[in-house]
């Protein structure tokens, strides 16, 4: 997802947080879109929801910046603590396109502790393909497909340095 990529969220969250909407019933693609909104909300928040946020003492800006240094799930988090102190309505008014609102309490309602078991496993899983990944790197035929992609590069490169200077002398 764009949105996921431009506020830094991994791949791995970004999958932990869909598979959450998916396991209350949400589609896999209503869950993208669940979750597009979310960040669109964060990214660019209303001027009544930034309001409303440095009321309780946040900013969008500074939930970007925990969802970019600490994590997706952290930021929930950080959300889900300002419903409990200031109540549950709050939710709207920090997501108040309800796509959003929806994708949020599916993750962080009576599910928050599954999908932070979630998050752990995707982080780990990922963890487990760069440790399978290493092996076959080291095989024959993947290094040849990389020197064959090298060699692509570099002919395009002399192609663009040929078209750029040897060409416009015989012109």
């Amino acid at each position: 997802i764009p949105a996921a990529a431009i506020m830094g969220v991994s791949f791995d969250q970004t999958l932990a947080a869909m598979a959450a909407m998916t396991r209350v019933g949400t589609d896999a693609g209503t869950s993208a879109i669940q979750l597009r909104q979310m960040l669109n909300s964060l990214q660019k928040p209303s001027v009544e929801a930034e309001h409303k946020m440095k009321l309780m003492g946040t900013s969008a800006a500074e939930l970007r910046k925990m969802v970019k240094d600490q994590g997706l799930l952290k930021g929930m988090q950080s959300i889900l603590d300002l419903t409990e102190t200031w109540g549950t309505t709050i939710a709207a008014d920090i997501f108040p396109n309800i796509r959003a609102m929806t994708g949020f309490w599916a993750q962080m309602g009576a599910n928050a502790g599954e999908t932070a078991k979630i998050f752990d496993e995707l982080a780990n899983a990922t963890g487990d393909l760069a440790l399978a990944f290493g092996p076959i790197s080291d095989t024959l035929k993947f290094k040849w497909n990389q020197v064959v992609a090298q060699t692509s590069v570099l002919m395009i490169e002399l192609g663009d340095t040929i078209k750029t200077f040897i060409i416009p002398i015989f012109d």
